[in-house]
């Protein structure tokens, strides 16, 4: 999937690509080596998969082998409170099952504990969000007309024709769009106020690229088709996205663990 895709899946639903969900379970971006390096492979995958779906939808296809069992679902209004404010039932069902039908469309089978992880991925991504959102609204932190205008209009163009499809798709308006661009804008803005940036040397990237090399080669004995390890200086980018991101996220668990120490968050959702 490529990032125009990833940004606009993002913004509809409110999902940040600062890793929230991760963060909040303790992980800090160890299994970016293992993604990378599957990125030859699976990027084709996904956007055939992308091309496949959105043909599927607008064929009308059957929905039955597309879309995972709305049994998944929880019942109640509330699924979990943070500092008083609640987060409705409805936005937590709303995007298990955007990802649960994204898994059964790219063919994955959703076993019990698949859905049980992936509830509790966004029971805590909600928490996480909303936690960070009353911080940046403590702080007086907003976000400016022009750049929540600017990133609506990029959405548009990207979406061309299908704009309006992904709005009924998503159960979104167009001012449902522009609050959760504003909102993501404001939680973005007090995380790079409350973590530093992040520097990444040479010798972190040789390590880095040590550990690809190592993983490409466990991956070479398992298959009958030998992959060539790219050189250095041609994987070098993608290291070094690779280890910002991770450090990034070590920040914002950080961040995210002293927020939480003075916070009363209660979840009404098993997870």
């Amino acid at each position: 999937m490529t990032f125009k895709k990833k940004l606009t899946a993002m913004l509809f639903g409110l999902v940040l690509a600062i890793g929230l969900a991760a963060c909040g379970n303790g992980e800090s971006g160890d299994n970016a080596n293992s993604d990378k390096n599957n990125d030859e492979k699976q990027e084709d995958k996904s956007d055939k998969s992308t091309k496949d779906d959105s043909s599927n939808e607008s064929d009308g296809g059957d929905s039955k082998s597309k879309s995972a069992n709305t049994d998944i679902k929880e019942s109640g209004d509330v699924a979990a409170v943070v500092n008083g404010e609640e987060i409705p039932m409805k936005k937590f069902n709303d995007q298990l099952m955007s990802q649960a039908n994204q898994m059964s469309q790219s063919g994955q089978e959703l076993k019990e504990s698949q859905v049980k992880q992936l509830k509790s991925s966004i029971m805590q991504q909600l928490i996480n969000t909303e936690l960070i959102l009353q911080k940046a609204e403590e702080n007086d932190i907003t976000a400016s007309e022009d750049k929540v205008k600017k990133q609506f209009n990029q959405i548009k163009e990207q979406n061309g024709d299908n704009f309006q499809k992904l709005l009924e798709q998503n159960d979104l308006t167009e001012e449902e769009l522009k609050n959760n661009i504003k909102k993501n804008l404001k939680i973005q803005q007090f995380i790079d106020k409350n973590t530093e940036e992040v520097e990444v040397t040479e010798k972190e990237l040789k390590a880095e690229y040590d550990k690809m090399k190592q993983q490409y080669e466990a991956m070479n004995k398992q298959s009958d088709k030998e992959m060539e390890v790219p050189k250095f200086e041609d994987a070098k980018k993608k290291l070094k996205d690779s280890v910002k991101k991770k450090k990034e996220n070590e920040q914002v668990t950080k961040l995210l663990k002293e927020l939480k120490k003075n916070s009363e968050i209660e979840k009404k959702v098993n997870v």
